[in-house]
């Protein structure tokens, strides 16, 4: 399609790894075992023929790119299948990359903690466009454009919920805060995990550790 001689904005959804799993040919056949995988394959190659387009049509190198998943997939972890339930990192940790113009900072990996609600103040301030008081999240431009040895872990909190089990079970809904090295999630009954020592979640110091459990809960 034809795009305007000015800036533009384009938003993709691709929905093509996610229950249940059906992805089109030859992705169906060549992953028939895995068929979620063949879902992001087929996703990868599509977003593929995007960034040439891009590149073809010399917009590439001036465009801000923005690469993310709303939610990943437990895939048998914690009892779940798939995913809205639970808020463990199977499906709460997702990928995001951002390319910003004329690749500053290209291939940079930043391990600090970041949520998705910072993708629009990032993308706004990229654009050089002000970034409404109302907008939560903080653009992460700074971060990205720190020189290595000016940078510190960023001991900022990330919060999640899932109001699923309750609108499709009549079940409790659920909320997660991760602050440091600490996820904790308020359930009926509240969990409690040190992800640097257990980061498959799978020891539940609530019980043990209440002082930080009361602390993160308030």
């Amino acid at each position: 399609t034809k795009h305007p001689d000015g800036p533009f904005f384009a938003w993709l959804h691709f929905y093509d790894a996610h229950d249940p799993y059906d992805p089109p040919e030859p992705y169906k056949s060549r992953y028939a075992a895995e068929p979620y995988d063949g879902g992001i394959a087929y996703e990868d190659a599509e977003i593929g023929k995007l960034l040439r387009q891009l590149k073809s049509r010399g917009l590439y190198d001036g465009s801000a790119i923005a690469v993310m998943a709303d939610h990943g997939e437990s895939l048998g972890a914690h009892g779940e299948d798939t995913h809205g339930i639970f808020l463990y990192d199977e499906t709460i940790q997702v990928p995001l990359l951002i390319k910003l113009s004329h690749a500053v900072n290209a291939s940079r990996k930043i391990q600090d903690r970041v949520g998705l609600v910072d993708v629009l103040p990032t993308l706004l301030e990229e654009a050089r466009i002000v970034i409404p008081k109302e907008v939560q999240g903080a653009s992460l431009l700074p971060l990205i454009k720190a020189s290595p040895q000016n940078t510190t872990e960023d001991e900022r909190t990330a919060y999640a919920e899932s109001d699923y089990p309750h609108t499709e079970y009549g079940w409790s809904a659920v909320r997660s805060l991760r602050s440091g090295k600490y996820l904790y999630i308020q359930s009926p009954r509240r969990e409690l995990y040190n992800q640097n020592a257990d980061p498959k979640t799978d020891h539940n110091l609530a019980a043990s550790s209440v002082a930080v459990a009361d602390t993160l809960e308030s």
